[in-house]
């Protein structure tokens, strides 16, 4: 590169880096994947409560509302839109040693 003034040649500098560098692309904002898996571990608790200790659906997004600190309203917004899913979790009667086995770190037990 021939010899330039200044803040000229630093401008070319970053050209030329900025053309190199793959261009990568951040979202904004929570992670899809991460409020997918959320999403099954909330429905997945509520079928646990339903089954397990004959809750009410009241009392479930009470007890769902201070384990995942989202509001009973929210809870049941998830709740009614994934209702595929939450049939599908039904359906699966995982034991409590599958479930332990996937979230090791959640009480399963009363």
């Amino acid at each position: 590169m021939a010899e330039l003034k200044g803040g000229f040649q630093l401008r070319l500098i970053q050209q030329e880096e900025e053309q190199a560098a793959p261009e990568i692309q951040r979202r904004k904002g929570r992670d899809a994947e991460l409020l997918e898996q959320q999403r099954e571990l909330i429905l997945t608790r509520f079928v646990y409560y339903g089954r397990k200790n004959r809750y009410t659906y009241d009392y479930i997004l009470s007890m769902l509302e201070k384990e995942f600190f989202l509001k009973a309203m929210t809870l049941g917004d998830i709740v009614q839109q994934n209702s595929q899913k939450l049939a599908d979790i039904r359906r699966e009667k995982l034991t409590l040693r599958q479930l332990k086995k996937k979230w090791g770190w959640i009480v399963w037990e009363p």
